[in-house]
């Protein structure tokens, strides 16, 4: 293998240790290659040395110890380990494990044993999740036998858990009373109660095996699974796995770990995902009219023309060609699709989108226009135009000398502005005036004149006089017609 080259623990291993490192099908320790996450969690495949493992096999291993900082054991790529965990070690535990045999199953590789000094036995992971034994993913990562797990005493005070053998003693010798403990009472059941586990649904039945099946410390309301609280914590992670009751996070976190859960130090699964929010980036672009007239069909979507497509103001999940719709002018018209109408009613639809801020009055979109912006002349000159039913205004009529001095100011703004401005940018009172007096606005036709009409002795005077004919009434077009 090339890729073998770059770890330098790896050049260090004996030819023995690679080929029996090599040759392995499975995880070098448990000899599976299941990668089922709640009870193994991730199979790892090292790209530079080809080791195999589980990553609770490797965590719980009692003869490994984390010898990278914590800002280097983030990867399980790197060439000289694997989530801080040295190749060297690895291969060495690898190896004490091939004396040891599994206290359940009798196969070598157990490299697992029982925290208590005086206890003997030896496991693989999965069989000490089969035997009841309890594992620990925090601090020393230790691991307990079925017969010296701890139990915490909220599981001897449930009554749908079995008792421990010292509360037993104590009941047997009258020294435990059930009706004086406060939590015995709180959460005492009927023997007729269904209880389910609130993740997969499955009916569990008491009493109650606290390796098996686990209650919310927080609030006492739900029981599951191990199993499946295992799956949803690395699912959720350590910033959202809280409990499904109460919502709690720090004491439902203390006594999942304190259970064996194991909490991944990461964000959750779906934020994760790259694609997770994808759906959200698009846009509906579908016409849902039942005779629609595109040629194109449906799906056929093009901005700025007749087929762009105009979503529902109410639900944003159907649309409509422009040209499809005879009430639909614009990118930017009201638009209720059936269902909504069919729901609310088309009044009551057009009294909701006011109230939300999607149509306004035409009279308050009228105030608001900014007449400095730039729109068509005839709009304009339409939209200010009196209308005939409206009541005669009270404002006084302009004398002669005030008219006198708005034609003068009139003319003196249309002259600065054919200076600075191209016509397109010119404001709308300037146009609109200009209009009726019978001006020219544009300047496109002196810029289209051939250089050939032009004299170049043509002197100062005889530019000015032309100037001033073309601002005035009996102005002359040049030979070379204006652009159509």
């Amino acid at each position: 293998m090339n890729c073998q080259l770059v770890a330098k623990e790896w050049s260090t291993v004996s030819k023995k240790d690679q080929q029996m490192v090599l040759s392995a099908n499975g995880c070098l320790f448990c000899n599976s290659s299941s990668n089922e996450a709640p009870e193994y969690n991730e199979f790892i495949t090292h790209v530079h040395t080809g080791i195999k493992i589980h990553y609770f096999c490797l965590v719980l291993s009692s003869g490994l110890q984390q010898i990278y900082s914590p800002a280097e054991s983030n990867t399980k790529h790197h060439p000289d380990h694997i989530y801080g965990f040295g190749i060297k070690d690895i291969i060495a535990e690898v190896r004490r494990a091939k004396k040891l045999r599994c206290s359940h199953c009798r196969a070598t590789g157990a490299s697992i044993g029982c925290i208590v000094k005086r206890c003997k036995k030896k496991m693989h992971y999965p069989c000490g999740q089969e035997k009841r034994a309890l594992s620990r993913f925090y601090d020393t990562f230790g691991t307990w036998c079925e017969a010296h797990r701890p139990k915490p005493e909220l599981y001897d005070q449930l009554p749908l858990y079995t008792p421990s053998v010292s509360v037993l003693k104590e009941r047997r010798n009258g020294d435990y009373c059930e009706e004086n403990d406060a939590l015995a009472l709180k959460v005492k059941q009927s023997d007729d109660e269904v209880h389910t586990c609130f993740a997969c649904l499955e009916d569990l039945t008491p009493p109650f095996d606290e390796a098996k099946v686990l209650v919310s410390a927080c609030c006492l309301r739900f029981y599951s699974h191990k199993v499946c609280l295992q799956r949803l914590a690395a699912s959720c992670g350590l910033h959202f796995f809280r409990c499904p009751g109460c919502n709690n996070m720090d004491k439902f976190q203390a006594s999942m770990l304190n259970m064996g859960i194991y909490i991944p130090d990461r964000d959750a699964s779906w934020e994760t995902d790259n694609e997770a929010y994808s759906d959200l980036l698009f846009r509906y672009n579908t016409c849902d009219i039942p005779n629609c007239c595109c040629p194109k069909g449906r799906d056929y979507a093009m901005e700025n023309t007749q087929w762009k497509v105009v979503l529902c103001d109410m639900c944003g999940s159907s649309g409509t060609h422009i040209a499809c719709s005879p009430d639909v002018t614009h990118d930017k018209s009201y638009f209720v699709c059936a269902s909504c109408v069919g729901t609310m009613g088309e009044e009551a639809a057009f009294h909701l989108a006011k109230d939300m801020g999607i149509l306004v009055d035409f009279d308050e979109s009228l105030n608001k226009t900014n007449t400095s912006s730039v729109i068509d002349v005839d709009t304009y000159e339409c939209i200010n135009t009196p209308s005939t039913s409206s009541s005669v205004s009270n404002t006084p009529r302009p004398t002669k000398r005030q008219k006198l001095q708005n034609k003068t100011n009139n003319n003196n703004n249309i002259d600065k502005m054919m200076k600075k401005q191209s016509p397109k940018k010119v404001p709308l009172e300037i146009v609109a005036t200009a209009k009726r007096k019978g001006l020219f606005i544009t300047r496109a036709t002196a810029r289209c004149e051939p250089e050939s009409l032009h004299n170049t002795n043509t002197t100062a005077n005889a530019r000015r006089s032309r100037r001033i004919r073309w601002k005035k009434r009996l102005y002359t077009p040049p030979p070379c017609a204006p652009p159509q």
